[in-house]
Protein backbone atom coordinates (compact mmCIF):
# COMPACT_ATOMS: atom_id res chain seq x y z
CA UNK A 1 0.00 0.00 0.00
CA UNK A 2 1.13 3.38 -1.09
CA UNK A 3 2.18 6.28 1.56
CA UNK A 4 0.83 9.50 1.90
CA UNK A 5 4.56 10.67 0.46
CA UNK A 6 4.67 8.43 -2.12
CA UNK A 7 0.96 9.36 -3.13
CA UNK A 8 1.76 12.93 -3.20
CA UNK A 9 5.02 12.25 -5.32
CA UNK A 10 3.29 10.32 -8.39
CA UNK A 11 0.37 13.05 -8.01
CA UNK A 12 2.91 15.88 -8.45
CA UNK A 13 5.13 13.92 -11.27
CA UNK A 14 2.03 13.21 -13.23
CA UNK A 15 1.12 16.49 -13.33
CA UNK A 16 5.14 17.45 -14.28
CA UNK A 17 4.31 14.43 -17.13
CA UNK A 18 0.86 16.10 -18.07
CA UNK A 19 2.46 19.75 -18.02
CA UNK A 20 6.19 18.30 -20.21
CA UNK A 21 3.56 16.58 -23.31
CA UNK A 22 2.90 19.54 -25.13
CA UNK A 23 6.92 19.83 -25.40
CA UNK A 24 7.35 18.59 -29.15
CA UNK A 25 11.46 17.66 -28.36
CA UNK A 26 13.49 15.54 -25.91
CA UNK A 27 15.86 18.58 -25.31
CA UNK A 28 13.25 20.41 -24.38
CA UNK A 29 11.50 18.12 -22.06
CA UNK A 30 14.74 17.57 -20.18
CA UNK A 31 14.79 21.57 -19.83
CA UNK A 32 11.69 21.49 -18.81
CA UNK A 33 12.41 18.68 -15.73
CA UNK A 34 15.45 20.39 -15.01
CA UNK A 35 13.71 23.64 -14.10
CA UNK A 36 11.41 21.55 -11.68
CA UNK A 37 14.18 20.11 -10.10
CA UNK A 38 16.12 23.16 -9.31
CA UNK A 39 12.67 24.46 -7.74
CA UNK A 40 12.50 20.82 -5.69
CA UNK A 41 15.96 21.08 -4.84
CA UNK A 42 15.92 24.73 -3.32
CA UNK A 43 13.10 23.73 -1.17
CA UNK A 44 14.96 20.99 -0.01
CA UNK A 45 17.99 23.13 0.34
CA UNK A 46 16.29 24.92 2.72
CA UNK A 47 14.49 23.11 4.78
CA UNK A 48 17.38 20.61 5.35
CA UNK A 49 19.40 23.49 6.70
CA UNK A 50 20.33 23.49 10.23
CA UNK A 51 19.76 27.27 9.90
CA UNK A 52 16.36 26.88 8.91
CA UNK A 53 15.14 23.89 10.64
CA UNK A 54 12.94 25.54 12.97
CA UNK A 55 10.89 26.56 9.77
CA UNK A 56 9.09 23.53 9.48
CA UNK A 57 8.08 23.52 13.39
CA UNK A 58 7.06 27.71 13.22
CA UNK A 59 4.84 26.60 10.18
CA UNK A 60 3.21 23.92 12.04
CA UNK A 61 2.27 26.23 14.74
CA UNK A 62 0.68 28.95 12.44
CA UNK A 63 -2.96 28.66 11.53
CA UNK A 64 -2.71 26.99 7.73
CA UNK A 65 -4.25 30.22 6.13
CA UNK A 66 -1.01 32.28 7.69
CA UNK A 67 1.30 29.28 6.75
CA UNK A 68 0.36 28.93 2.93
CA UNK A 69 0.43 32.75 2.94
CA UNK A 70 4.17 32.46 4.14
CA UNK A 71 5.20 29.83 1.61
CA UNK A 72 3.44 32.03 -0.81
CA UNK A 73 5.92 34.44 -0.29
CA UNK A 74 9.04 31.90 0.42
CA UNK A 75 8.24 30.08 -3.09
CA UNK A 76 8.38 34.32 -4.86
CA UNK A 77 11.35 34.71 -2.77
CA UNK A 78 13.39 31.66 -4.22
CA UNK A 79 11.38 31.90 -7.71
CA UNK A 80 10.16 28.60 -8.09
CA UNK A 81 8.67 27.35 -10.42
CA UNK A 82 4.63 27.49 -10.95
CA UNK A 83 3.88 23.72 -10.44
CA UNK A 84 6.30 23.30 -7.95
CA UNK A 85 5.43 26.45 -5.44
CA UNK A 86 1.44 24.81 -5.84
CA UNK A 87 2.70 21.31 -4.80
CA UNK A 88 3.97 23.11 -1.80
CA UNK A 89 1.16 25.24 -0.86
CA UNK A 90 -0.91 22.22 -1.55
CA UNK A 91 1.47 19.83 0.69
CA UNK A 92 1.35 22.69 3.19
CA UNK A 93 -2.41 23.48 3.15
CA UNK A 94 -4.14 19.37 2.93
CA UNK A 95 -1.52 17.59 4.94
CA UNK A 96 1.44 18.29 7.10
CA UNK A 97 4.20 20.84 6.95
CA UNK A 98 6.43 17.64 8.45
CA UNK A 99 5.98 16.00 5.33
CA UNK A 100 7.58 18.35 3.30
CA UNK A 101 10.93 17.84 2.84
CA UNK A 102 10.23 13.59 2.69
CA UNK A 103 7.36 13.61 -0.26
CA UNK A 104 9.89 16.54 -2.29
CA UNK A 105 13.11 14.49 -1.53
CA UNK A 106 10.90 11.56 -3.19
CA UNK A 107 10.16 13.96 -5.75
CA UNK A 108 13.32 14.49 -6.66
CA UNK A 109 14.22 11.16 -7.26
CA UNK A 110 11.37 11.20 -9.64
CA UNK A 111 12.28 13.92 -11.79
CA UNK A 112 16.08 12.52 -11.69
CA UNK A 113 15.15 9.36 -12.87
CA UNK A 114 12.90 11.20 -15.67
CA UNK A 115 16.19 12.79 -16.57
CA UNK A 116 18.24 9.70 -16.54
CA UNK A 117 19.88 10.15 -13.27
CA UNK A 118 20.46 8.07 -10.22
CA UNK A 119 20.35 8.81 -7.03
CA UNK A 120 22.94 7.17 -4.47
CA UNK A 121 22.41 7.25 -1.10
CA UNK A 122 26.00 7.03 0.64
CA UNK A 123 26.30 6.53 4.08
CA UNK A 124 29.46 6.53 6.15
CA UNK A 125 30.61 6.56 9.76
CA UNK A 126 32.44 9.57 9.18
CA UNK A 127 31.96 13.17 8.10
CA UNK A 128 33.66 13.06 4.17
CA UNK A 129 35.51 16.04 2.67
CA UNK A 130 34.10 17.31 -0.68
CA UNK A 131 36.71 15.80 -2.38
CA UNK A 132 36.29 12.09 -0.61
CA UNK A 133 32.59 12.66 -1.71
CA UNK A 134 33.45 13.69 -5.64
CA UNK A 135 35.81 10.59 -5.45
CA UNK A 136 33.12 8.54 -4.27
CA UNK A 137 30.34 9.54 -6.79
CA UNK A 138 32.78 9.13 -9.80
CA UNK A 139 33.47 5.83 -8.63
CA UNK A 140 29.47 4.71 -8.38
CA UNK A 141 29.11 6.68 -11.96
CA UNK A 142 31.91 4.39 -13.37
CA UNK A 143 30.59 1.34 -11.61
CA UNK A 144 27.12 1.69 -12.97
CA UNK A 145 27.85 3.54 -16.20
CA UNK A 146 25.27 6.69 -15.73
CA UNK A 147 25.18 9.54 -14.57
CA UNK A 148 24.24 10.13 -10.20
CA UNK A 149 23.52 12.33 -7.55
CA UNK A 150 24.88 11.37 -4.05
CA UNK A 151 23.33 11.79 -1.23
CA UNK A 152 25.35 11.59 1.93
CA UNK A 153 24.99 10.61 5.35
CA UNK A 154 27.03 9.86 8.56
CA UNK A 155 25.82 6.74 10.38
CA UNK A 156 28.22 6.35 13.84
CA UNK A 157 26.87 2.29 13.99
CA UNK A 158 28.88 1.86 11.06
CA UNK A 159 31.96 0.79 12.04
CA UNK A 160 34.98 2.64 10.51
CA UNK A 161 33.93 2.17 6.52
CA UNK A 162 30.89 3.22 3.77
CA UNK A 163 28.33 1.77 2.65
CA UNK A 164 26.10 3.08 -1.33
CA UNK A 165 23.20 2.31 -2.40
CA UNK A 166 22.60 3.08 -6.01
CA UNK A 167 19.62 1.46 -7.92
CA UNK A 168 19.50 -2.36 -6.88
CA UNK A 169 23.29 -2.61 -6.13
CA UNK A 170 24.99 -2.23 -2.25
CA UNK A 171 28.02 -1.19 -2.33
CA UNK A 172 30.53 -1.69 1.07
CA UNK A 173 33.64 -1.59 2.12
CA UNK A 174 33.71 -1.51 6.45
CA UNK A 175 34.78 -3.20 9.68
CA UNK A 176 31.20 -4.05 9.80
CA UNK A 177 31.21 -5.76 6.93
CA UNK A 178 34.32 -7.54 7.24
CA UNK A 179 33.19 -8.49 10.99
CA UNK A 180 30.54 -10.13 9.55
CA UNK A 181 32.38 -12.36 6.86
CA UNK A 182 34.53 -13.55 9.86
CA UNK A 183 31.74 -14.25 12.28
CA UNK A 184 30.48 -16.13 9.25
CA UNK A 185 33.39 -18.09 8.13
CA UNK A 186 34.22 -19.12 12.10
CA UNK A 187 30.89 -19.86 12.58
CA UNK A 188 31.08 -22.40 9.43
CA UNK A 189 34.80 -23.53 10.53
CA UNK A 190 33.24 -23.97 14.30
CA UNK A 191 30.16 -26.34 13.02
CA UNK A 192 32.91 -28.70 10.82
CA UNK A 193 34.54 -29.23 14.20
Amino acid sequence: MLNVMEKFSILFINQLDSASKSLAKRDETDTFFQIHLKSVQLILDVFSNPKYVSITSVLSNMPSKKAVKYLENFSLKLDLSEIISKQLLFIAFESSIDLIKPIFRNLEVKILSRLGISVCQVISSHLLTRSQQDQIRIFLEKKIAKKIVCNFDVDTNLIFGIRAVCDDIIWECSLNKNFKTFSEHFLDWVRAI
